[in-house]
This record gives structure tokens, sequence and C-alpha cells, in this order.
């Protein structure tokens, strides 16, 4: 109730179904106070980034 969806959703969302809005994930997110984990998701990778750069030098 607190994230303002409904509880079929929330099982979705459980389920890591992908057709969920994002909206939906953030509101769940916001109610167990993980909110600003979302920014980790466009932080860069700084390993990801080198294993990048390495696999064009090929």
């Amino acid at each position: 109730e607190r994230a303002g969806i409904a509880r079929s959703t929330l099982y979705l969302i459980e389920k890591g179904d992908t057709s969920v809005a994002f909206g939906a994930y953030l509101n769940v997110l916001r109610v167990l106070g993980l909110q600003n984990d979302v920014l980790q998701l466009a932080a860069d990778d700084d390993l990801g980034r080198k294993l990048q750069d390495l696999e064009l030098l090929k």
C-alpha cells in the first residue's frame, strides 16, 4: 500500500518481471529507503570500462 501500487504489481516486481513500469520499481525502492541506490545504475564502472577498452584493442 505504501508504494501506491497493486499487490499484483508488487508480485511481478518480486518475480523480476520486466514488463513492470520503472516508476513502480522506484516507488518500492522509496518505501524500502533505497531510492538513492538507483543512482548507482548510472555510475561509472571502472572495471567494465577497462574490459571494454581491451576488447576494442583486439
